[in-house]
Parts: structure tokens; C-alpha cells; sequence
């Protein structure tokens, strides 16, 4: 099952929120063909992990940080600790 996308409340991009599997800390993934993360459920939420050259099927992902207009203020509210749903 694909996890939902909604409007990033900056640039209006379609956005996937997931857990990073180690750290733990959410963020704002793209659909992208070449992306170098991969996405599963967990917990009625979602992770997401590297994607590796073994697991060819299934969406690839990055971040949004590396494409929104907005990245650089999204990047200063998250060291204010005001959060990161972009």
C-alpha cells in the first residue's frame, strides 16, 4: 500500500511524511524514480530507508528538502524545534 501524499504547505508538491528507520526524526519525501530512499508501513504511520540495487520493485523517494523553494526555512524552523510537516 503507497502512503498518502498531500500538498507540501509551502510549494503545493505531492509530499509522503515518514520516520527515518534509524533516526527516528520525520520528513518530507518526493516520488522520484532515481531517489535513493524507500518507503514501508509501520505502526499506522510509515518509515522509510536506503533503497538498495537488490530491491528494484516498489516507488523510490527523496527528500523534498533538496527540491522545495522553501527548504532553507523549513531547515531554520526545525533547529527552532518548531517541526517539519512542510
Amino acid at each position: 500500500m503507497a502512503p498518502e501524499q498531500r500538498p507540501c504547505r509551502s510549494c503545493g508538491a505531492p509530499v509522503v511524511f515518514a520516520k527515518h528507520e534509524r533516526t527516528g526524526k520525520a520528513g518530507p519525501l518526493v516520488r522520484d524514480p532515481h531517489g535513493t530512499f524507500r518507503v514501508w508501513p509501520d505502526d499506522g504511520g510509515y518509515l522509510y530507508g536506503k533503497a538498495s540495487d537488490a530491491d528494484p520493485e516498489g516507488a523510490r523517494y527523496s527528500s523534498h528538502f533538496a527540491d522545495c523553494p522553501a527548504a532553507q526555512r523549513w531547515r531554520e524552523r526545525i533547529a527552532r524545534g518548531g517541526g517539519t510537516k512542510a
